[in-house]
């Protein structure tokens, strides 16, 4: 009796001091394929080897896991892959030791899912191919509300868009630092089909000399790549601390910043647009401009001097650049600034150059962190249009989000959103570079709300 006295205090003692949670097994993942379900209470998941999930197969990684990879070991998606944390608990993928690394996760054909609220970092290779996240897949891909930092690879330390393959991607509400890479781009390289969104790429390296691109190399010869309220601070690329562009290459910057570089925020490409950017503290700016970048020719609703893209050449007055606070103060020019035709900003005004907007109700604020009251989906803009149009919704909760693009028969034609949101304020562009002219209809299912809008191409 004195006995089961004596470990019944000892139990009661470990209990309270955490010693027994601690004692908790973990699960160990030999390397071959994966699917299924990981939970919580699994974790951590320790990876002994190459995984993959098969073409036919789905592993769904839940909130809270941490998959902690035991060597040099790739995560290859052939399959489905939906890795969706919270903002309270989120997924994370490391290596155990931090020098060696681990070849990170690699979306192969036809590989699709999501990687939404995780961390990806400690990714080290030199290989081609690899990246912390990779996308050689003509499925689509969506990373929202994650970090992907402190990886090195060969191309896109943090990020590889494979052209090759027609990269499907919707990558939002990300940090992007402290990557680096050997060749091209060093927080993203590549390009394809999708949009880069209300995005921090700051403190990334890329030490490949002329062809470099600090925090990104793009390189898209068939569609436009979209960067849409990105900031761009405090990379490091040789010729170009900013984005690096093929001569191929076309993209599209609306609402972006640019800071704290010592050489260009943008080299290689007179054909891309750059629109309602802010840029401050730079060495350079684009080289060589589209034409008229610059030219302050134009008078916006403010009656401030601006080029034919709305840019304006004053200080924005950022809350606290030196803290990479890039808010607005009150008095900034950037206010009401941006373009008149586009949606207004969560304030109901006109909306504010850059990536952040000064919420003129309430102070200052971001998009990330105002709440809608309602579902809505907005019509799409510009209408009718080209090369590519963008498509605005708003959740007042967290929902499953399908967006699904028709033809005039009522047939499927693309798939442009899938997957988990927060509530919050959203946009995503659609590039319909295989289709004709003609009426298309875009439908937004989010949990019970559905609701259908019109829209016209013209070739």
């Amino acid at each position: 009796m004195k006995k089961f006295i004596f470990f019944a205090m000892i139990s009661i003692l470990l209990l309270l001091s955490g010693t027994v949670s601690d004692l908790s097994a973990d699960t160990i993942i030999p390397g071959g394929y994966v699917s299924g379900t990981w939970t919580a209470t699994g974790s951590p998941y320790l990876i002994q080897g190459d995984i993959t999930i098969h073409t036919d197969s789905t592993l769904t990684i839940e909130p809270d896991v941490h998959v902690n990879f035991q060597g040099h070991y790739i995560f290859i998606v052939n399959g489905e892959l939906q890795a969706v944390g919270t903002e309270a608990d989120s997924i994370c993928f490391f290596a155990a030791d931090t020098v060696i690394g681990w070849k990170g996760i690699s979306f192969g054909e036809p590989g699709i899912g999501q990687i939404a609220f995780a961390t990806v970092q400690y990714v080290r290779s030199n290989e081609w191919g690899v990246s912390a996240i990779y996308c050689g897949t003509s499925g689509h891909m969506t990373i929202a509300h994650s970090e992907i930092k402190n990886n090195t690879g060969y191309y896109g330390g943090g990020i590889w868009l494979d052209p090759t393959w027609g990269a499907n991607f919707t990558i939002s509400h990300c940090n992007i630092s402290h990557n680096e890479a050997s060749q091209y781009g060093g927080g993203i390289y590549g390009g394809g089909t999708g949009i880069i969104e209300y995005c921090v790429i700051s403190d990334n390296i890329c030490l490949g000399g002329y062809n470099s691109g600090g925090a990104a190399y793009i390189y898209s010869p068939i569609n436009i790549v979209i960067f849409d309220h990105c900031t761009f601070s405090r990379n490091d690329g040789v010729i170009s601390d900013g984005i690096r562009l093929d001569p191929q290459s076309l993209m599209t910057c609306r609402n972006c910043i640019f800071e704290g570089h010592r050489t260009w925020a943008i080299f290689g490409s007179a054909d891309s647009i750059v629109m309602y950017s802010d840029f401050y503290n730079q060495g350079f700016d684009i080289n060589p401009p589209p034409p008229g970048f610059g030219d302050l020719v134009e008078i916006n609703v403010n009656g401030d001097s601006c080029d034919i893209y709305g840019d304006i050449f004053f200080d924005p007055l950022f809350e606290n650049p030196d803290n990479c606070d890039y808010h607005l103060l009150e008095d900034s020019p950037c206010i009401d600034a941006g373009n008149p035709d586009s949606p207004c900003d969560p304030d109901s005004t006109i909306c504010d150059m850059g990536a952040f907007y000064y919420d003129q109700h309430i102070g200052i604020d971001d998009l990330l962190d105002v709440v809608p009251l309602s579902f809505n989906l907005s019509q799409n803009y510009p209408n009718p249009f080209n090369a590519s149009t963008m498509i605005n919704y708003e959740l007042p909760q967290q929902s499953q989000v399908i967006i699904n693009i028709y033809n005039i028969l009522g047939r499927r034609v693309s798939i442009i959103q899938d997957g988990i949101k927060q509530p919050g304020y959203y946009q995503v562009a659609w590039q319909p570079s295989d289709l004709s002219s003609g009426i298309y209809f875009y439908k937004l299912q989010a949990g019970d709300y559905t609701e259908i809008k019109k829209m016209i191409l013209l070739k």
